[in-house]
Protein backbone atom coordinates (compact mmCIF):
# COMPACT_ATOMS: atom_id res chain seq x y z
CA UNK A 1 0.00 0.00 0.00
CA UNK A 2 1.25 3.50 -0.86
CA UNK A 3 2.30 5.46 2.23
CA UNK A 4 1.62 9.22 2.24
CA UNK A 5 2.71 11.78 4.82
CA UNK A 6 0.45 14.86 4.91
CA UNK A 7 2.37 17.75 6.44
CA UNK A 8 0.27 19.88 8.81
CA UNK A 9 3.16 20.38 11.22
CA UNK A 10 2.66 24.10 11.88
CA UNK A 11 -1.06 24.50 11.19
CA UNK A 12 -2.98 26.38 13.92
CA UNK A 13 -6.24 25.06 15.36
CA UNK A 14 -8.35 27.45 13.28
CA UNK A 15 -6.93 26.27 9.95
CA UNK A 16 -9.46 25.32 7.27
CA UNK A 17 -9.07 21.53 7.15
CA UNK A 18 -11.83 20.94 4.63
CA UNK A 19 -9.73 20.94 1.43
CA UNK A 20 -7.05 18.63 2.84
CA UNK A 21 -9.40 16.19 4.57
CA UNK A 22 -11.75 15.91 1.61
CA UNK A 23 -8.86 15.03 -0.68
CA UNK A 24 -7.41 12.60 1.86
CA UNK A 25 -10.82 10.95 2.06
CA UNK A 26 -10.65 10.16 -1.65
CA UNK A 27 -6.95 9.22 -1.49
CA UNK A 28 -7.82 6.55 1.07
CA UNK A 29 -10.52 5.17 -1.24
CA UNK A 30 -7.84 4.69 -3.88
CA UNK A 31 -5.63 2.66 -1.53
CA UNK A 32 -3.34 5.26 0.01
CA UNK A 33 -2.41 4.98 3.68
CA UNK A 34 -2.48 8.46 5.25
CA UNK A 35 -0.26 9.75 8.08
CA UNK A 36 -0.73 13.31 9.38
CA UNK A 37 2.18 15.25 10.86
CA UNK A 38 0.43 17.69 13.22
CA UNK A 39 -0.14 18.79 16.82
CA UNK A 40 -2.17 16.73 19.30
CA UNK A 41 -4.88 19.41 19.35
CA UNK A 42 -5.18 19.42 15.56
CA UNK A 43 -5.50 15.64 15.64
CA UNK A 44 -8.68 16.06 17.69
CA UNK A 45 -10.16 18.31 14.99
CA UNK A 46 -9.14 15.91 12.22
CA UNK A 47 -10.75 12.96 14.00
CA UNK A 48 -13.90 14.97 14.80
CA UNK A 49 -14.41 15.80 11.11
CA UNK A 50 -14.88 12.05 10.38
CA UNK A 51 -13.73 12.46 6.78
CA UNK A 52 -10.74 10.12 7.01
CA UNK A 53 -10.76 6.48 8.09
CA UNK A 54 -8.24 5.50 10.82
CA UNK A 55 -5.31 7.68 9.72
CA UNK A 56 -1.96 7.54 11.50
CA UNK A 57 -0.39 10.51 13.29
CA UNK A 58 3.07 11.87 14.05
CA UNK A 59 3.52 14.71 16.54
CA UNK A 60 6.28 17.33 16.89
CA UNK A 61 7.31 17.98 20.50
CA UNK A 62 5.05 19.94 22.92
CA UNK A 63 3.12 22.17 20.51
CA UNK A 64 1.80 25.52 21.67
CA UNK A 65 -0.94 27.62 20.08
CA UNK A 66 0.06 31.23 19.32
CA UNK A 67 -1.96 34.01 17.72
CA UNK A 68 0.45 36.89 17.34
CA UNK A 69 2.82 36.76 14.35
CA UNK A 70 6.23 36.67 16.12
CA UNK A 71 5.11 33.85 18.41
CA UNK A 72 3.64 31.93 15.46
CA UNK A 73 6.88 32.22 13.47
CA UNK A 74 8.93 31.01 16.44
CA UNK A 75 6.55 28.09 17.05
CA UNK A 76 6.51 27.14 13.36
CA UNK A 77 10.31 27.05 13.27
CA UNK A 78 10.44 25.03 16.48
CA UNK A 79 7.90 22.49 15.24
CA UNK A 80 9.66 22.06 11.91
CA UNK A 81 13.00 21.35 13.54
CA UNK A 82 11.32 19.05 16.05
CA UNK A 83 9.81 17.12 13.12
CA UNK A 84 13.28 16.28 11.79
CA UNK A 85 13.27 13.35 14.23
CA UNK A 86 10.90 11.64 11.79
CA UNK A 87 13.37 11.64 8.90
CA UNK A 88 13.90 7.93 9.55
CA UNK A 89 10.24 7.19 8.75
CA UNK A 90 9.57 5.73 5.28
CA UNK A 91 6.94 7.28 3.00
CA UNK A 92 6.33 6.99 -0.72
CA UNK A 93 4.69 10.43 -1.03
CA UNK A 94 5.04 13.59 1.06
CA UNK A 95 2.15 15.99 0.56
CA UNK A 96 2.15 19.72 1.33
CA UNK A 97 -1.45 21.02 1.42
CA UNK A 98 -0.22 24.60 1.09
CA UNK A 99 2.83 26.39 -0.29
CA UNK A 100 3.54 28.54 2.78
CA UNK A 101 7.12 28.20 3.98
CA UNK A 102 6.30 26.52 7.29
CA UNK A 103 4.56 23.66 5.41
CA UNK A 104 7.19 23.41 2.68
CA UNK A 105 10.35 23.23 4.81
CA UNK A 106 10.02 19.70 6.23
CA UNK A 107 8.99 18.05 2.91
CA UNK A 108 11.98 19.75 1.25
CA UNK A 109 14.37 18.33 3.87
CA UNK A 110 12.71 14.90 3.74
CA UNK A 111 13.10 14.87 -0.04
CA UNK A 112 16.86 15.43 0.34
CA UNK A 113 17.22 12.28 2.47
CA UNK A 114 14.80 9.94 0.72
CA UNK A 115 13.65 8.87 -2.73
CA UNK A 116 10.07 9.73 -1.81
CA UNK A 117 8.10 11.98 -4.15
CA UNK A 118 7.07 15.42 -2.90
CA UNK A 119 3.85 16.98 -4.18
CA UNK A 120 2.35 20.26 -3.04
CA UNK A 121 -0.60 22.52 -3.54
CA UNK A 122 0.50 25.97 -4.67
CA UNK A 123 -2.08 28.39 -3.27
CA UNK A 124 -0.10 31.14 -1.60
CA UNK A 125 -0.24 34.20 -3.85
CA UNK A 126 1.77 37.04 -2.32
CA UNK A 127 1.69 40.46 -3.91
CA UNK A 128 4.68 42.74 -3.16
CA UNK A 129 2.35 45.74 -3.48
CA UNK A 130 -0.11 44.68 -0.79
CA UNK A 131 1.76 42.16 1.41
CA UNK A 132 4.18 42.84 4.27
CA UNK A 133 7.91 42.56 3.58
CA UNK A 134 8.25 39.48 5.79
CA UNK A 135 5.49 37.64 3.90
CA UNK A 136 7.18 38.45 0.58
CA UNK A 137 10.56 37.31 1.92
CA UNK A 138 9.18 33.97 3.16
CA UNK A 139 7.32 33.51 -0.12
CA UNK A 140 10.53 33.86 -2.13
CA UNK A 141 12.18 31.17 0.00
CA UNK A 142 9.14 28.91 -0.52
CA UNK A 143 9.49 29.30 -4.28
CA UNK A 144 13.15 28.26 -4.13
CA UNK A 145 12.29 25.15 -2.11
CA UNK A 146 9.30 24.27 -4.30
CA UNK A 147 11.60 24.03 -7.31
CA UNK A 148 12.66 20.69 -5.78
CA UNK A 149 9.08 19.38 -5.56
CA UNK A 150 8.10 16.65 -8.01
CA UNK A 151 4.72 18.19 -8.79
CA UNK A 152 2.55 21.20 -7.91
CA UNK A 153 -1.26 21.32 -7.96
CA UNK A 154 -2.59 24.79 -8.71
CA UNK A 155 -6.12 26.19 -8.19
CA UNK A 156 -6.18 28.82 -10.97
CA UNK A 157 -4.74 29.30 -14.44
CA UNK A 158 -3.33 32.68 -13.41
CA UNK A 159 -1.20 31.11 -10.67
CA UNK A 160 0.01 28.54 -13.17
CA UNK A 161 1.09 31.34 -15.52
CA UNK A 162 2.87 33.06 -12.64
CA UNK A 163 4.90 29.93 -11.88
CA UNK A 164 5.81 29.44 -15.53
CA UNK A 165 7.11 33.02 -15.57
CA UNK A 166 9.22 32.08 -12.54
CA UNK A 167 10.81 29.27 -14.61
CA UNK A 168 8.92 26.36 -13.10
CA UNK A 169 8.75 23.40 -15.48
CA UNK A 170 5.36 23.08 -17.19
CA UNK A 171 5.57 19.29 -16.79
CA UNK A 172 5.56 19.73 -13.01
CA UNK A 173 2.38 21.83 -12.91
CA UNK A 174 -1.23 20.63 -12.93
CA UNK A 175 -4.30 22.87 -12.90
CA UNK A 176 -6.43 21.14 -10.25
CA UNK A 177 -8.91 23.91 -9.43
CA UNK A 178 -10.61 24.34 -6.07
CA UNK A 179 -13.85 23.26 -4.41
CA UNK A 180 -16.35 23.94 -1.65
CA UNK A 181 -18.60 21.91 0.66
CA UNK A 182 -21.56 21.96 -1.71
CA UNK A 183 -23.48 19.29 0.23
CA UNK A 184 -23.39 21.37 3.43
CA UNK A 185 -24.31 24.57 1.58
CA UNK A 186 -27.39 22.83 0.18
CA UNK A 187 -28.29 21.49 3.62
CA UNK A 188 -27.79 24.75 5.57
CA UNK A 189 -30.83 26.85 6.44
CA UNK A 190 -30.44 30.48 7.43
CA UNK A 191 -32.40 32.57 9.93
CA UNK A 192 -33.79 35.78 8.41
CA UNK A 193 -31.91 37.97 9.12
CA UNK A 194 -29.44 37.87 11.98
CA UNK A 195 -26.86 40.23 10.46
CA UNK A 196 -26.79 43.10 8.01
CA UNK A 197 -23.41 42.02 6.66
CA UNK A 198 -20.87 39.27 7.25
CA UNK A 199 -17.15 38.72 6.70
CA UNK A 200 -15.41 35.32 6.58
CA UNK A 201 -11.65 34.86 6.39
CA UNK A 202 -8.28 35.10 8.12
CA UNK A 203 -7.94 38.04 10.47
CA UNK A 204 -4.94 39.90 9.06
CA UNK A 205 -4.14 43.13 7.23
CA UNK A 206 -4.03 41.55 3.77
CA UNK A 207 -7.67 40.46 4.16
CA UNK A 208 -8.63 44.12 4.58
CA UNK A 209 -9.51 44.01 8.28
CA UNK A 210 -8.55 47.66 8.75
CA UNK A 211 -10.93 48.55 5.92
CA UNK A 212 -13.59 46.39 7.56
CA UNK A 213 -13.24 48.36 10.78
CA UNK A 214 -13.83 51.61 8.87
CA UNK A 215 -16.85 50.11 7.12
CA UNK A 216 -18.27 49.16 10.54
CA UNK A 217 -18.23 52.83 11.51
CA UNK A 218 -21.08 53.29 8.99
CA UNK A 219 -22.79 49.87 8.88
CA UNK A 220 -24.33 48.32 12.00
CA UNK A 221 -24.61 44.65 12.90
CA UNK A 222 -21.67 43.14 10.99
CA UNK A 223 -20.70 39.54 11.81
CA UNK A 224 -17.06 38.50 11.50
CA UNK A 225 -16.02 34.84 11.21
CA UNK A 226 -12.35 33.97 11.45
CA UNK A 227 -9.20 34.06 13.55
CA UNK A 228 -5.64 35.27 13.23
CA UNK A 229 -3.84 38.44 14.30
CA UNK A 230 -4.57 38.93 18.00
CA UNK A 231 -4.31 42.72 17.92
CA UNK A 232 -6.81 42.96 15.06
CA UNK A 233 -9.14 40.52 16.81
CA UNK A 234 -9.20 42.82 19.85
CA UNK A 235 -10.15 45.78 17.66
CA UNK A 236 -12.97 43.79 16.06
CA UNK A 237 -14.29 42.63 19.44
CA UNK A 238 -14.22 46.19 20.77
CA UNK A 239 -16.18 47.72 17.87
CA UNK A 240 -19.84 48.34 18.83
CA UNK A 241 -21.14 47.48 15.34
CA UNK A 242 -19.29 44.17 15.02
CA UNK A 243 -20.26 40.75 16.35
CA UNK A 244 -17.01 38.76 16.43
CA UNK A 245 -17.87 35.05 16.10
CA UNK A 246 -14.36 33.59 15.89
CA UNK A 247 -13.66 30.52 13.73
CA UNK A 248 -16.73 28.60 12.56
CA UNK A 249 -16.80 25.33 10.64
CA UNK A 250 -19.09 22.95 8.81
CA UNK A 251 -22.85 23.43 8.73
CA UNK A 252 -22.81 26.23 11.34
CA UNK A 253 -20.63 28.41 9.11
CA UNK A 254 -23.03 28.18 6.18
CA UNK A 255 -26.06 28.75 8.41
CA UNK A 256 -24.48 32.02 9.54
CA UNK A 257 -23.72 33.06 5.96
CA UNK A 258 -27.31 32.39 4.94
CA UNK A 259 -28.53 34.46 7.90
CA UNK A 260 -26.94 37.64 6.51
CA UNK A 261 -27.98 40.20 3.92
CA UNK A 262 -24.64 40.77 2.22
CA UNK A 263 -21.10 39.38 2.22
CA UNK A 264 -18.24 41.90 2.41
CA UNK A 265 -14.72 40.86 1.51
CA UNK A 266 -12.22 43.76 1.29
CA UNK A 267 -9.24 41.47 0.69
CA UNK A 268 -6.22 42.94 -1.09
CA UNK A 269 -4.72 39.68 -2.40
CA UNK A 270 -6.21 36.27 -3.21
CA UNK A 271 -4.99 33.23 -5.11
CA UNK A 272 -8.56 31.90 -5.33
CA UNK A 273 -10.80 33.11 -2.50
CA UNK A 274 -12.73 30.11 -1.17
CA UNK A 275 -14.56 32.20 1.43
CA UNK A 276 -15.90 34.48 -1.30
CA UNK A 277 -17.00 31.53 -3.42
CA UNK A 278 -18.75 29.93 -0.43
CA UNK A 279 -20.72 33.13 0.22
CA UNK A 280 -21.62 33.52 -3.44
CA UNK A 281 -22.86 29.92 -3.65
CA UNK A 282 -24.93 30.52 -0.50
CA UNK A 283 -26.79 33.15 -2.50
CA UNK A 284 -25.39 36.25 -0.81
CA UNK A 285 -24.73 39.44 -2.74
CA UNK A 286 -20.95 39.74 -2.39
CA UNK A 287 -18.98 42.98 -2.44
CA UNK A 288 -15.23 42.75 -2.89
CA UNK A 289 -12.25 44.56 -4.35
CA UNK A 290 -11.25 44.07 -7.97
CA UNK A 291 -8.56 41.38 -8.05
CA UNK A 292 -7.14 39.71 -11.21
CA UNK A 293 -8.11 36.17 -10.14
CA UNK A 294 -11.83 37.06 -9.98
CA UNK A 295 -11.94 37.82 -13.71
CA UNK A 296 -11.40 34.13 -14.42
CA UNK A 297 -13.86 32.86 -11.81
CA UNK A 298 -16.83 35.22 -12.01
CA UNK A 299 -18.02 35.97 -15.52
CA UNK A 300 -21.76 36.51 -15.01
CA UNK A 301 -21.91 39.28 -12.39
CA UNK A 302 -21.79 36.87 -9.44
CA UNK A 303 -19.85 39.47 -7.43
CA UNK A 304 -19.81 43.25 -7.08
CA UNK A 305 -16.16 44.23 -7.58
CA UNK A 306 -15.06 47.78 -6.84
CA UNK A 307 -11.65 49.51 -7.07
CA UNK A 308 -9.20 48.30 -4.44
CA UNK A 309 -9.26 50.40 -1.28
CA UNK A 310 -12.41 52.34 -2.20
CA UNK A 311 -14.12 52.08 1.18
CA UNK A 312 -16.69 54.79 0.45
CA UNK A 313 -18.01 52.90 -2.58
CA UNK A 314 -18.16 49.66 -0.61
CA UNK A 315 -20.23 51.34 2.11
CA UNK A 316 -22.53 52.81 -0.55
CA UNK A 317 -23.05 49.39 -2.19
CA UNK A 318 -23.79 47.76 1.18
CA UNK A 319 -26.44 50.36 1.98
CA UNK A 320 -28.04 49.90 -1.45
CA UNK A 321 -28.35 46.15 -0.87
CA UNK A 322 -29.75 46.63 2.63
CA UNK A 323 -32.47 48.89 1.20
CA UNK A 324 -33.32 46.34 -1.47
CA UNK A 325 -32.34 42.84 -0.24
CA UNK A 326 -32.13 40.11 -2.88
CA UNK A 327 -30.58 36.71 -3.50
CA UNK A 328 -27.50 36.20 -5.63
CA UNK A 329 -29.13 33.89 -8.18
CA UNK A 330 -26.14 33.96 -10.53
CA UNK A 331 -23.87 32.96 -7.66
CA UNK A 332 -26.05 30.03 -6.61
CA UNK A 333 -25.66 28.58 -10.11
CA UNK A 334 -21.94 28.03 -9.41
CA UNK A 335 -22.67 25.63 -6.57
CA UNK A 336 -22.31 22.37 -8.53
CA UNK A 337 -19.21 23.38 -10.50
CA UNK A 338 -16.68 22.84 -7.70
CA UNK A 339 -16.23 19.19 -6.65
CA UNK A 340 -13.61 17.75 -4.28
CA UNK A 341 -13.95 14.41 -6.03
CA UNK A 342 -12.91 15.98 -9.33
CA UNK A 343 -9.87 17.69 -7.78
CA UNK A 344 -8.79 14.58 -5.88
CA UNK A 345 -9.05 12.56 -9.10
CA UNK A 346 -6.67 14.97 -10.87
CA UNK A 347 -4.19 14.75 -8.01
CA UNK A 348 -4.39 10.99 -7.57
CA UNK A 349 -3.69 10.45 -11.27
CA UNK A 350 -0.35 12.22 -10.83
CA UNK A 351 0.42 10.46 -7.56
CA UNK A 352 -0.28 7.05 -9.15
CA UNK A 353 2.27 7.79 -11.86
CA UNK A 354 4.93 8.32 -9.20
CA UNK A 355 4.08 5.09 -7.37
CA UNK A 356 4.03 3.13 -10.66
CA UNK A 357 7.41 4.58 -11.61
CA UNK A 358 8.78 3.46 -8.27
CA UNK A 359 7.41 -0.02 -8.78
Amino acid sequence: MTQMLVNLVSCPLDVNLVPTLNKCHYFQKWGINITFLCSHNLKKRIVSQKLTQSPHFLFPSSCRENKNLPAFIFEAVRRNFSALKFLNKKFDIVYSPSSVLDLVFFPFIYRLFHHAHWVSTYDNHVSPKSSPFLACFFHQISLLLLKKADHLFIPTSQLKKDLIKKNFSLQKLSLAGNAIESNLIKKAKGKKYLYNAIFLGRINKTKGINDLLQIADHIKNIAVIGAGDQALEKKLKAHPNIKFLGPQFGLKKFQLLKSSHVFIFPSYAESFGIALLEAVCCGLPAITYQLPVYKHLYKNQEIIAIPKGNIKTMIKKIKQILKNPKKNIAGQKLLNQYSWNKIAQIEINIIKKFTHDKA
